[in-house]
């Protein structure tokens, strides 16, 4: 391959574009066809064309009005350039639809590398790391679409960027991994031990989310077994993250979401434990149509910073509702109504009714149910709406929605009297307190959760 065409592709891996075929003509030049997502198409475009041109110092143009935005076409000022005949392909690719365990493995694979100092992300470059105990790499690079793969990339460089002063022998685990990465299973299954003892309902993801973890292989031995509390089992992981970060031998654990783009949002959950407040609740049931209602709110940290929160309550599995908490980036997580239920039963002394509940009340006496969705959705401050009784909530929900049990009464039923409770509640502070624990339950930030490092967009 002709020098300048191999720094062509340099350029190209640098970017962490997925090369699908290099096919060199026989009458000098070459074909590059690239995959990229369909929305990408216009912005790789455009960035490559600048990169190219920058780089080479002549034209890269589309190489007809049609092809704009879709292929670029070398213009060197010499005929007998390397580059001369060279055409880049941008090709759509839907996005790929792999497993959580196939691109959280590809993101470890990933993060490995950008430790190593590697830049290039393919599969050539992956296949040499020898610190990696996650999925096969073959099998997850095929599985992962051209999205997924720039976001593992993209992964890679922000962890790497986050902790600069990394330094000694690591490995990095992925669950899926058949050998060292058992580790993960000690660590959780030590975490279930610790937790039956408290009592509490407390889930692997709500506990720690991290989807893979980077160790130091001096800690690959730890017996978790010494640890006889979940606080002290907490306080070790907080201390070697710390110990991480500042360059000591330690364990960090990674919350991984999709990256689509290139700038980087970090949160670190569980490692410093400020004093953070919830004010200004504000609900809002939407229309009887909608099947969720919003809870909006303010979260404060221990320095006075306010950061505007909503969670959106709606039906999720089962048709019983579930809070996602949303907020500047990616999705935080969620709460289930098993967890809302317990928070109202320990500061209101009631509960939202649970699924079979409100299907035998439904199938038995319909009457009886609209009557009690009415009196939780009935107009307030909250819920301006032109409906006056239980018969023109029921009409105007089955004009539309028939006897829709499973898509839509049971959900939208626990979302409204969710808001309905805590509008009933004039304790501001008992208030707060709910909602203080629905957010850490879905943001996975309980008095009991342990350190991560969350990276997204």
């Amino acid at each position: 391959m002709l020098k300048k065409i191999q720094l062509l592709i340099e350029v190209i891996k640098l970017r962490n574009l997925v090369i699908k075929n290099i096919k060199m003509l026989d009458r000098g030049g070459a074909d590059i066809t690239l995959l990229v997502p369909s929305s990408d198409r216009m912005k790789v475009f455009k960035e490559l064309q600048s990169a190219l041109q920058k780089k080479f110092g002549f034209p890269f143009v589309a190489p007809s009005t049609s092809r704009k935005g879709k292929d670029l076409l070398a213009l060197p000022k010499l005929a007998k350039d390397d580059l001369t005949r060279v055409k880049i392909l941008i090709k759509p690719e839907p996005g790929s639809k792999p497993k959580a365990d196939d691109h959280e493995s590809l993101s470890t694979y990933c993060i490995a590398n950008a430790f190593a100092g590697g830049k290039d992300f393919s599969f050539e470059t992956l296949k040499k790391l020898r610190n990696v105990d996650a999925l096969p790499l073959k099998d997850v690079f095929k599985k992962c679409g051209s999205d997924w793969r720039q976001s593992s990339a993209r992964h890679g460089m922000a962890v790497k960027k986050y902790f600069p002063k990394l330094s000694g022998k690591y490995t990095f685990l992925q669950r899926g991994g058949k050998g060292k990465a058992k580790w993960i299973s000690k660590l959780y299954n030590r975490f279930k031990v610790l937790r039956n003892e408290l009592n509490v309902t407390l889930n692997d993801d709500k506990w720690d989310p991290a989807d893979m973890w980077i160790v130091h292989d001096s800690f690959l031995q730890l017996d978790f077994k010494k640890f006889t509390s979940l606080k002290d089992l907490n306080a070790e992981l907080v201390k070697l993250y710390k110990f991480a970060q500042n360059g000591k031998p330690g364990i960090i654990g990674i919350s991984l979401k999709k990256m689509e783009k290139d700038n980087v949002k970090y949160f670190v959950g569980n490692v410093d434990k400020s004093p953070k407040e919830i004010k200004n609740i504000k609900t809002d049931y939407s229309t009887p149509l909608t099947k969720f209602t919003t809870i909006k709110f303010d979260l404060i940290d221990g320095k006075g910073t306010k950061d505007p929160l909503e969670m959106a309550v709606r039906p999720f599995t089962n048709a019983e509702s579930s809070g996602e908490l949303k907020g500047k980036g990616s999705l935080a997580g969620k709460v289930g109504i098993t967890e809302i239920n317990r928070l109202f039963k320990l500061h209101l002394g009631k509960e939202v009714e649970r699924r079979l509940e409100l299907e035998t009340m439904f199938n038995r006496n319909p009457k009886k149910f609209f009557e009690l969705f009415y009196e939780r959705y009935k107009p307030s401050n909250s819920l301006p709406t032109t409906i006056t009784n239980p018969e023109e909530l029921r009409a105007q929900i089955t004009m539309k929605l028939g006897d829709d049990i499973d898509g839509y009464y049971m959900g939208k039923f626990q979302a409204v009297s969710i808001c309905r409770f805590f509008d009933e509640e004039n304790d501001e502070k008992i208030r707060n307190k709910i909602m203080m624990g629905m957010y850490a339950y879905a943001s996975s930030t309980t008095e009991l959760s342990g350190p991560y490092l969350k990276v997204s967009n």
